[in-house]
């Protein structure tokens, strides 16, 4: 699944850690590079596009 926000004044934890306490099935993968269209001074203040997996059913 893919989740984004644009706003300057949230980080990407807050992504993460909703995804943790809304969606504890997804597991957080990885942090999707911004096209240089969206660069931005500081890392954490521009677009912040998160991509999370569903985690695989154990089989005992």
């Amino acid at each position: 699944m893919l989740a984004c926000v644009n706003d300057p004044d949230i980080g990407p934890d807050f992504l993460i850690d909703g995804m943790a306490r809304e969606a504890p099935g997804l597991r957080f993968i990885e942090r999707l590079d911004n096209p240089p269209e969206f660069a931005d001074i500081h890392p954490d203040s521009g677009l912040k596009a998160l991509l999370f997996r569903q985690l695989e059913a154990r089989q005992d």
